[in-house]
């Protein structure tokens, strides 16, 4: 891998939930950018572009976008080829193009591959046992329950050949304000919640870490998530506490969610091991705390 100078940048999906917050960082570090709405899988354009713009080093947070939840890409036919080719086409596509023009890529990814549950039969004592398992970046994928986490699985083993690819996992986004990808929004927009831990990336605490994998042109695999885990049913129980207490949810286990059919996709539930070389993340519920108080403190109050 040749080491680059940090000059110049093209951010594709710049306008997203992610990409929104990977702006505002690269503004605050006054670094140059130019934020492209060519799409990752038109290979002619996105070629012209960069041949034009000769950037340094290019970053994607695009994808196809998800209007609810990942059961849309299990609903038809058309939805999950545009799963596949913005996903993993585009992915594709701009790796082979950063790295023929000797430019440093990194494609923001997901940690939704994993399963922290683990059942293990143990045949001294004939008996089953469940675990909890925290997964570090090597660690091989277990989840494949929904086609959203196939093509995370699969799309990185491709992308796992190219040397100029620093992939960027992250785990269920919370912003500091609201927002509707914001995982806070979607569970306070539900009345039954389940208490299983799982990793949490809050954007305002993880999105610099960016700025030091584009300085350093990182490669490899990034767990981008908070230190410690959470869970829902607790996140609610917070929002209730310090930002309102008329809020109501019920808690429920994941089997009597699946019992009910509701969901078409099975979800992940994992703990992922922060990456040691990003150095230290805010501790995910001291953040989720400094986030309600905010949100009281500015009347910013969803029911």
């Amino acid at each position: 891998m040749l080491a680059f100078k940090l000059t110049m940048i093209i951010i594709y999906g710049s306008t997203g939930f992610i990409g929104s917050h990977i702006v505002k960082e690269l503004i605050k570090n006054g670094i140059s950018f130019l934020c492209s709405k060519t799409r990752i899988h038109d290979y002619t354009n996105v070629r012209k572009e960069l041949l034009l713009y000769k950037p340094t080093n290019v970053i994607n947070s695009a994808g196809f976008a998800t209007p609810n939840n990942i059961d849309f890409y299990e609903e038809n036919v058309e939805n999950k080829s545009n799963l596949i080719l913005a996903n993993t086409a585009g992915n594709i596509i701009l790796a082979n193009l950063c790295k023929e023009f000797y430019i440093h890529y990194i494609t923001i990814m997901s940690g939704c591959i994993y399963n922290s549950k683990q059942t293990e039969y143990n045949a001294k004592h004939m008996q089953y046992t469940t675990k909890f398992k925290e997964f570090k970046e090597k660690d091989e994928p277990n989840f494949s329950g929904s086609l959203y986490s196939k093509n995370r699985i699969l799309t990185e083993e491709l992308l796992s050949v190219y040397d100029n690819i620093c992939i960027v996992r992250i785990r269920m986004p919370i912003s500091s304000f609201m927002h509707p990808k914001s995982l806070i929004n979607k569970l306070l927009s539900y009345r039954e919640i389940t208490n299983l831990p799982n990793s949490i990336t809050v954007l305002d605490d993880c999105i610099p870490k960016i700025i030091d994998i584009l300085k350093e042109n990182k490669i490899g695999t990034v767990n981008l998530v908070n230190s410690g885990s959470i869970t829902n049913a607790y996140i609610c129980y917070l929002y209730k506490k310090i930002v309102n207490r008329r809020h109501r949810f019920s808690v429920v286990s994941l089997e009597e969610i699946e019992n009910k059919n509701i969901d078409k996709a099975k979800r992940s539930n994992c703990v992922l091991i922060p990456s040691t070389s990003l150095g230290e993340i805010p501790y995910i519920t001291t953040s989720i705390i400094n986030i309600f108080k905010k949100f009281k403190l500015t009347k910013d109050i969803y029911c």
